[in-house]
């Protein structure tokens, strides 16, 4: 709970919201954070020296649940802290409601109908990785609002690059047919892994900023822990447990608390305009080709993927038509832009036409104005407000009896 003794003050989140929490506060939940990863650490070292593998499977559930439980605290503890982040109150929301599958989990398997300890991991993958997904969409949000659609863009293409290369590789190693339970899960998991790291890491790219790269890092995790999941493989195993995901998932976690505690420190105070830096669209576009081509190649000339003849098709213009639909619309963006400065330059030199023609107006007023001082019979003088006199004609110097220069 924030301290009334210490006043917050209003910073910007990872998008422009989010205020700091006081310093006691941050303490605290840095101590639960510390301790959290001690009995996470505590119960993986464990694990190696177990007996038997029900054992070592249900310590590396107890560690994956002590991880979410540490990080679903912070978060809950962060989301009361008046104007937080609302990616912040949705994280812990998210990581309240994994909580709880993974307690229902532990409840019915004492009841003795619970889920084998790989389903049990893999729905609290689904419930984490949504988690992330949830945060990214208020930040992404947020730049749209800002005029920054063409992040959504990047996205797309990079994440059905990647798509299609982690399909391919999936289908190599894939023995068998799968259930349709199975598929499914395995391409909810890998989706959402593939949106959760590319999401951040356009965002880390364009907007750079600590607090985005720092997520990246804790996106990478987590996706990491995802696509190294093989569900169709472990559901097969009742009492397996994927440890080496877990404990990706489990840093992630704390990190993800961690990097939430600091986050309105981290940020300037101002929000982050995308880095403009020629080089990125540019990148994107030749490094998504050269993927889009390797692909490709691979799929049609490899025969152990044994993709069918519709598969390779499906496969070639999904890839193609992305990064076709991408160069386009970099194209209509450069378009767009040369249109843009045509019609600021014109109105430049509209402007500048302006000044010329109004000067020549002055100056032919000025002449004018002293040829009619200059044929004036009577003197007459012209002075400015400290009384100086700033111009006179000749008859009023033929009556001080003195030259125009000593006049003016």
């Amino acid at each position: 709970m924030q301290s009334s003794t210490v006043p917050t003050r209003e910073v910007l989140g990872p998008s422009g919201i989010g205020r700091v929490p006081s310093a006691e506060l941050e303490r605290r939940l840095f101590a639960l954070i510390g301790l959290g990863g001690v009995a996470v650490g505590v119960m993986i070292g464990t694990i190696p020296g177990m007996p038997s593998p029900s054992l070592r499977a249900a310590m590396g559930a107890a560690a994956m649940l002590m991880a979410t439980l540490t990080a679903g605290g912070v978060l809950a503890s962060l989301a009361r802290v008046r104007g937080a982040w609302v990616g912040t109150r949705l994280a812990a929301a998210g990581l309240g409601a994994a909580v709880v599958f993974q307690v229902g989990g532990w409840i019915a398997r004492y009841l003795g109908h619970g889920l084998p300890y790989g389903q049990l991991f893999a729905g609290t993958l689904i419930l984490l990785l949504l988690t992330f997904l949830a945060s990214l969409g208020v930040d992404f949000f947020e730049h749209i609002r800002e005029g920054r659609a063409e992040l959504l863009s990047d996205i797309l293409l990079v994440s059905t690059l990647a798509g299609a290369a982690v399909f391919v590789l999936m289908r190599a190693e894939t023995f068998g047919r799968p259930s349709v339970w199975g598929f499914a899960l395995t391409a909810v998991i890998t989706a959402a892994a593939i949106l959760v790291v590319v999401g951040w890491g356009v965002l880390a790219l364009w907007c750079p900023s600590a607090v985005h790269v720092s997520l990246l890092a804790c996106a990478i995790a987590l996706g990491s822990s995802a696509l190294t999941f093989e569900g169709t493989r472990r559901f097969s195993v009742g009492s397996q447990s994927p440890l080496g995901s877990e404990v990706l998932a489990a840093i992630s976690l704390l990190a993800l608390a961690g990097v939430l505690v600091v986050e309105p420190r981290l940020n300037s105070g101002s929000p982050r305009a995308p880095r403009a830096v020629r080089w990125i669209r540019p990148s994107l576009i030749v490094i998504s080709l050269i993927g889009a081509c390797g692909v490709i190649l691979v799929t049609l000339a490899s025969h152990e993927l044994r993709l069918s003849a519709f598969q390779g098709i499906v496969v070639t213009l999904v890839v193609f038509s992305t990064v076709g639909l991408r160069t386009l619309l970099n194209q209509i963006a450069t378009a767009r832009s040369a249109r843009e400065l045509e019609g600021a330059l014109q109105e430049r030199e509209s402007a500048i036409a302006s000044l010329r023609s109004a000067a020549d107006v002055v100056t032919s007023s000025e002449a004018r104005l002293r040829l009619l001082l200059d044929a004036a019979v009577d003197g007459v003088v012209e002075l400015d407000a400290k009384a100086t006199i700033v111009r006179a004609n000749g008859a009023f110097c033929s009556m001080v009896h003195l030259p125009m220069e000593e006049v003016v």
